[in-house]
């Protein structure tokens, strides 16, 4: 029986990819930078890069060390103050432009009113400050998320067994009984499948999964 359900914050509930994206072409058009999408697409990289990397959790300070990596490559015409301006409003920008995905959060309810007693808990890496548009659009329904795992709740970042063994602790609840849904298979998933939990994975730039390389000629043949 399935006893607890624990999402990961951006990804599944939020869609940070194309907030980020929207958020570049805004502050693009504001600063008169000529960006193409394939500069959008490269910067969105260099940030998810440069996070995993540095853990640098920083947007001013990302932003910067991802436009001057591409200004040093010479992928954009850049100046000095141009990046200092896109790295100050970044932030800010991406807070306004973060798109819930609602459909994550009805099903979620609707999974709530049918099972009472399945629980439902965030695991995120984030800050739970920074997931305050989140709370704010649940404020009616708080019975909808049980608890927040922030970065704050563990000794250990992700990925970590040890953090998903106090999560099914806290909520006395077998592995067997929990799965996670996540959109990164190395920092949410993998942690969650050694321990016999179930995993679901959502990811909108997955075309194809697989879960056994004999499968992986048939996959291909799709595409033909």
């Amino acid at each position: 029986m399935m006893k607890l359900l624990i999402f990961d914050y951006d990804g599944p509930i939020n869609n940070l990819t194309q907030s980020k994206k929207d958020t570049i072409l805004n502050l693009s058009d504001e600063l008169s930078l000529n960006l193409s999408n394939q500069n959008v697409w490269e910067l969105i990289n260099y940030i998810d890069q440069i996070y995993e990397s540095q853990k640098i959790t920083d947007y001013v300070q990302l932003i910067s060390i991802a436009l001057k990596k591409m200004k040093g490559n010479n992928s954009i015409k850049i100046l000095e103050e141009q990046i200092d301006q896109f790295s100050l409003k970044f932030g800010k920008k991406l807070d306004m432009s973060i798109r819930l995905n609602l459909e994550i959060i009805k099903t979620i309810r609707e999974i709530k009113n049918k099972q009472h007693d399945t629980k439902v808990c965030i695991y995120t890496s984030q800050l739970q400050d920074n997931l305050q548009i989140f709370l704010n659009r649940i404020r009616d329904d708080r019975i909808l998320i049980d608890k927040i795992y922030d970065r704050n709740s563990f000794d250990e970042p992700k990925p970590s067994t040890q953090n998903l063994i106090q999560i099914c602790k806290d909520f006395e609840c077998n592995f067997g009984e929990a799965i996670i849904i996540g959109d990164n298979v190395a920092v949410d998933l993998a942690p969650a499948a050694y321990l016999g939990i179930k995993t679901i994975l959502i990811n909108q730039f997955v075309d194809i999964a697989i879960k056994h390389p004999k499968s992986l000629k048939h996959a291909i043949q799709k595409f033909d």
